[in-house]
């Protein structure tokens, strides 16, 4: 039903986008640098891309808060950035302003994930690992206050997904089983209570295939059969419409099961269907929504082009990069920190603007 997948990878969780150049593997980092997230061995921030080492053959990015991952492609993890509670994974909590090898050489990464104080990653043989600071479970050992200092397997499942949120994490095992851990204090784990979890907990009815799972910084996003469904904050109207509060149990968002992706942000969320249009709701006070062209809130959801050309989007706290089908990215929202990537520090975007790499 999809066409083939476009060329490159952007990803963007905070105020530090990183993408993947599809024509020469090459890394590329721009915006805030204050902890040395961009990986270039400075802390000067950049409103527009630059490449981070003249290394090339990277295959996965994933841009964290205040933090940096990428993996090669022999499988190797490296990491760089804010380090204060061992959320990179070197065993020590100190920053890194250009990358550091996380783990073995001869280990095979294939996924990682950040979006608070703790880290997620998957080996290609889907065992998981988990790091960093667990204060609120969300490293599902069985101990809140659990602090990590490199990465270490949790169980011996095998997942096809992990996603870190702020004080959460959620996953889908190779059965298709929805899991989330961690804080709950919105419902954003979607078992129906405000209760912790300090162990992944099953959500959803036996059965349920989910095919993804996106982590905001309050709430959870999944897929199943093409259904869209979440959990969590609701301030913004980002799950359901009014009353505008937390659903702490997961909840079909419209009606639609033609959904391909979707990417939870801080107080909204931006998807693709299966059509290559763009979609999303929540707070748009910066332009976020990717597609509005005004700083109007969508408190239930909206479509943002009707263009059939979008493959892929990412949406960080106040911004939100996206790919088309054809490679080119674009991107709106705050920009304070040139974190938008077109070559300024206007305060705000909010026309979609293309995002070149020279």
């Amino acid at each position: 039903m999809r066409r083939e997948k476009s060329e490159g990878i952007v990803t963007t969780k905070d105020t530090s986008p990183l993408a993947i150049r599809d024509s020469d593997k090459s890394l590329w980092a721009w915006g805030e640098n204050v902890y040395g997230q961009l990986g270039d061995g400075t802390d000067a921030p950049s409103d527009v891309p630059v490449m981070i080492t003249p290394e090339i053959g990277w295959e996965f990015v994933c841009a964290g808060y205040y933090t940096s991952f990428a993996i090669k492609s022999d499988g190797t993890l490296w990491a760089w950035g804010r380090n204060n509670n061992f959320q990179l994974g070197d065993g020590t909590s100190t920053n890194r302003n250009s990358p550091v090898l996380i783990g073995l050489s001869d280990d095979e990464w294939l996924y990682v994930s950040n979006r608070g104080d703790h880290t997620a990653a998957l080996k290609s043989d889907g065992s998981l690992f988990m790091w960093g600071t667990g204060g609120n479970g969300q490293l599902g050992t069985g101990v809140a206050s659990a602090q990590i200092a490199v990465p270490t397997q949790l169980g011996e499942d095998v997942w096809l997904q992990v996603e870190a949120g702020r004080y959460h994490t959620a996953g889908i095992k190779s059965n298709g089983s929805l899991w989330t851990w961690g804080s709950n204090s919105n419902g954003q784990l979607g078992d129906g209570t405000l209760v912790d979890r300090h162990i992944p907990t099953r959500i959803g009815a036996a059965g349920d295939i989910w095919t993804q799972v996106s982590t905001g910084w309050y709430f959870t996003l999944a897929i199943k059969g093409g259904e869209l469904y979440g959990a969590g904050s609701n301030f913004y109207g980002q799950i359901a419409p009014s009353p505008y509060t937390y659903r702490e149990n997961i909840v079909q968002i419209g009606s639609d099961d033609d959904w391909y992706m979707v990417a939870a942000g801080y107080d909204q969320f931006m998807g693709v269907k299966q059509d290559n249009t763009l979609w999303g709701a929540g707070c748009n006070d910066s332009g976020q929504l990717l597609g509005s062209f005004t700083l109007a809130t969508r408190y239930s959801l909206s479509q943002f082009s009707t263009e059939t050309v979008w493959e892929s989007v990412n949406t960080g706290r106040k911004h939100t990069m996206a790919l088309r089908t054809n490679g080119t990215m674009y991107g709106s929202g705050l920009n304070d920190s040139g974190q938008v990537g077109v070559g300024s520090l206007a305060e705000r975007i909010t026309e979609p603007t293309l995002v070149n790499a020279q």
